[in-house]
């Protein structure tokens, strides 16, 4: 969801930006969201690294221990939990859609 004060810049004209910031502020409520779509296809190396260093550990604890041990293990990999059983276990999602949300852990009790 983007916010109220917040409008996408293009990198390709950034020459532009300081024209275009000083009269976007004027008429803003005076916060600065800098706003460039797809960042890390910008140094797509370096982010790729930093995405792959981030979510292995997950990745390796639902392989070396399965989904529901893993699950039940990390609060972490937990909250990342959407759908399990054929049930909505997140917040969002339920609100989203307007349906009943369940506990995770009650949902990994379903299986």
């Amino acid at each position: 969801m983007r916010s109220k004060t917040c409008k996408n810049v293009v990198l390709e004209h950034e020459r532009n930006f300081n024209l275009w910031l000083y009269t976007y502020l004027a008429y803003a409520t005076r916060i600065v969201h800098y706003c460039v779509a797809n960042m890390p296809g910008g140094v797509p190396r370096t982010s790729t690294l930093a995405l792959s260093n981030a979510t292995l550990p997950f990745t390796l604890a639902l392989a070396e221990q399965g989904t529901d041990t893993a699950l039940r293990g990390n609060p972490h990999l937990l909250n990342g939990l959407n759908v399990c059983a054929g049930v909505i276990t997140d917040r969002a999602v339920a609100d989203t859609f307007d349906l009943d949300l369940v506990d995770p852990l009650a949902a990994l009790d379903l299986r």
